[in-house]
């Protein structure tokens, strides 16, 4: 019994070829990636918001010193309407920009209404409508949902379908 190896799965200080040292494996750390992301996204936001203020500052203060101190209140307009912008997913490091950007191009077409009420939307759909139907429990972003009632929109499916028949035929 004394010559017998302490570990199942080695011999004489060496582990057995095609026999894991480790058999149970790396022992799983519990993440959260969704939140972990959200917090990115949080911190991101918060980066570019916090920018612009200290851009406008920085701006004030240059026009304080160069004599022109009555342009800084339309410096620190510019600057608060960026933080709301940047806040309401308009522009920035948001992933609330694309979805904003599908919604305004949706407001713009004539078809736009049509893909409102496809998803079940009133045709004459808010922002703020928009931005929630597309938004999970925790605020973030179901871009996955959208595509998908993209997809499924006929004028888009339509076009899918006679592109992939082109393709094909070529």
């Amino acid at each position: 019994m004394a010559n017998e190896p302490t570990h199942p799965n080695r011999n004489d200080g060496r582990f057995q070829k095609g026999k894991s040292g480790n058999p149970a494996g790396r022992p799983k750390v519990p993440t959260n990636h969704a939140a972990e992301l959200r917090s990115l996204e949080t911190d991101a936001i918060n980066l570019a918001v916090n920018t612009a203020a200290v851009i406008a500052e920085t701006m004030r203060q240059t026009l304080t010193d160069v004599g022109l101190p009555e342009l800084a209140p339309l410096i620190k307009e510019i600057s608060t309407a960026t933080q709301e912008a940047v806040k309401e997913g308009e522009i920035g490091p948001s992933t609330l920009v694309p979805l904003r950007s599908a919604y305004v191009d949706h407001r713009e077409h004539a078809i736009g209404e049509a893909f409102f009420i496809h998803v079940g939307l009133p045709a004459d759909c808010t922002w703020r409508a928009y931005r929630k139907h597309y938004s999970h429990q925790g605020g973030r972003i179901d871009h996955g949902r959208h595509a998908d009632d993209l997809a499924s929109f006929p004028p888009i499916a339509e076009a899918v379908a006679e592109f992939k028949a082109n393709a094909r035929a070529t």
